[in-house]
């Protein structure tokens, strides 16, 4: 008598669960730098933290801009996008603030200085504390690189890897 041995490869589900173990770490990865982020970028009306986003393709710039200005003023980022629509193999994220003056800022040309605001009932004219520092992305993301190994262990358990 004659036996088969029969081999099934599991190797495509494999690589699917760690494509996208990969694209959500990343993606992981970019929501840690937005949050990291947050007490350092300059705050004056809130606009320019609201309109931190991770995505995975460039962002709409002018629609989160004009989501930013009119959100609830509790100066939360808008909601992430996720990595759900990533084409396979794919594993990036885009870490943006999207407002018309948010590189300026970033880069800290001209310095920035928050506007002066009135207080009542006096009337007396009080100086806004400056909040936030130039470079404010670029601060946080050696943070986030020495944490990407715990995060793409994170996402493979996630993922079942």
């Amino acid at each position: 008598m004659i036996k088969r041995a029969v081999y099934k490869s599991n190797a495509h589900n494999v690589n699917r669960a760690v494509a996208a173990a990969a694209r959500d770490a990343v993606w992981q990865a970019g929501q840690m730098a937005v949050t990291l982020a947050m007490k350092n970028v300059p705050l004056d009306t809130g606009t320019l933290r609201r309109s931190a986003i991770v995505t995975e393709e460039l962002p709409p710039l002018e629609e989160i801009y004009e989501k930013a200005k009119t959100a609830n003023q509790n100066k939360t980022p808008l909601p992430p996008v996720s990595p759900a629509s990533a084409p396979p193999g794919a594993a990036r994220a885009y870490v943006s603030y999207n407002t018309p003056y948010a590189a300026r800022l970033h880069e800290g040309v001209p310095p920035w200085t928050p506007r002066s605001w009135t207080k009542t009932p006096g009337g007396k004219v009080v100086q806004k504390p400056a909040v936030g520092v130039p470079k404010w992305l670029e601060y946080v993301l050696p943070i986030v690189r020495n944490r990407m190994r715990s995060i793409i262990a994170r996402s493979m358990k996630k993922m079942g890897v």
